[in-house]
């Protein structure tokens, strides 16, 4: 059984995740997506970003992206680049309100099934050809995948799935956040409600939760609040 070990000037979790962003920024921000946008019936916008490949036949097989709770393309540019170079077309799915204002005053943290439905539906008609599907989901986007299989079942339009850092159970692990890492939990609470409340104030400003979320004084405490927002009878 071999181990990783960090080298000694990185072996605390924080500096790994720094290190990673800006690896990020300087390195494997370089990945130029063409972008299809998908309207949805209650006039929803999702976001389905290809990487572009034009050396790729059209039968290549196909790797969909699904990226964490404040993410986008660019979160995980340095897995498209790792899956391109190895002869696999890289798409990414963007969930309401990643990369691309509201246009309807609804939106889920952790994923919509519906939403994830169309998003694969749509890629196999863009690339009718191409005889294996895949996703990996990262962080908030591994319970997409997650529920996503679990409903769909036999219908589950993937032959293949990863869940990377998923949290089991979504109470818990906002619960343990907040208690354990309070300095780190409000900053991502700030940067949620900016990301989705602020931002969208315009169309999401008659909406139950919005003042709601705003007023949140945790992470739990947002999901909890923001429920009508996401369309489920609870959180």
């Amino acid at each position: 059984l071999r181990t990783y070990k960090p080298p000694f000037w990185c072996k605390n979790a924080f500096i790994q995740i720094l290190w990673l962003i800006s690896r990020e920024i300087v390195y494997y921000n370089r990945v130029k997506y063409q972008r299809h946008k998908l309207i949805r019936p209650d006039g929803g916008t999702l976001c389905i970003d290809v990487a572009a490949s034009d050396e790729l036949k059209e039968d290549a097989p196909i790797v969909i992206f699904i990226h964490s709770i404040t993410g986008s393309s660019n979160a995980v540019n340095s897995f498209v680049r790792y899956a391109r170079d190895r002869g696999w077309r890289s798409i990414v799915l963007n969930r309401r309100g990643h990369d691309h204002p509201l246009t309807s005053p609804n939106f889920n943290l952790m994923g919509d099934v519906d939403d994830t439905v169309a998003m694969i539906d749509h890629i196999k008609t863009m690339y009718p050809d191409s005889k294996f599907m895949s996703a990996v989901g990262i962080s908030a986007g591994s319970g997409q995948v997650v529920s996503y299989i679990g409903r769909e079942a036999h219908n589950v339009g993937i032959s293949a799935a990863v869940s990377l850092c998923p949290a089991y159970d979504i109470g818990q692990a906002f619960a343990n956040l907040d208690e354990h890492y309070p300095f780190v939990a409000s900053l991502l609470l700030k940067r949620i409600q900016s990301y989705f409340l602020k931002n969208n104030a315009r169309v999401l400003k008659d909406a139950i939760g919005f003042e709601e979320g705003l007023r949140a004084k945790s992470l739990h405490e947002f999901v909890e609040r923001v429920t009508p927002i996401s369309g489920s009878k609870d959180w």
